[in-house]
């Protein structure tokens, strides 16, 4: 856990756009020489230790969007305690999002049916790629 709440929980908005409705921190210990794998979201994950995977996150300019996998179970005895988390946490769709537009695209991946404004967001889209298409035309009835 690092020493910032809103870094160690980042993840948790963007997963409950999957549909999860309550999410769980659990919070555990292992050693820091166990391999792990690290990676910023859109990055190839990288085997490290534990230590190292820590390290890298808090040596990155701008932490926010990395993740650490332990390729294992985890055992009954290194958990240390779970929590529910609060609603509103961490970033949606990618750390720099906030005030800027989306993607172009209006598939079911990119803004997925039930997604907050997700209605009027695929109209602004399919409206933007209708006048690019539509661009330079002069159609005559």
């Amino acid at each position: 856990m690092l020493e910032s709440y809103t870094l160690t929980l980042s993840w948790a908005r963007e997963l409950k756009r999957s549909g999860a409705t309550t999410l769980v921190a659990v919070r555990f210990r292992i050693n820091d020489g166990e391999k792990v794998y690290c990676r910023h979201f859109g990055s190839p994950a990288q085997e490290v230790s534990t230590a190292e995977a820590v390290g890298i996150i808090r040596a990155a300019r701008d932490p926010r969007g990395f993740e650490v996998m332990v390729p294992r179970r985890i055992t009954p005895r290194e958990i240390l305690g779970a929590r529910v988390l609060p609603k509103a946490i961490g970033w949606r769709y990618w750390p720099e999002a906030k005030n800027k537009p989306l993607r172009l695209c209006d598939c079911p991946v990119c803004m997925p049916v039930g997604e907050v404004k997700a209605a009027r967001y695929r109209a602004r889209v399919r409206a933007a790629l209708h006048a690019a298409d539509n661009c330079g035309r002069n159609d005559v009835a």
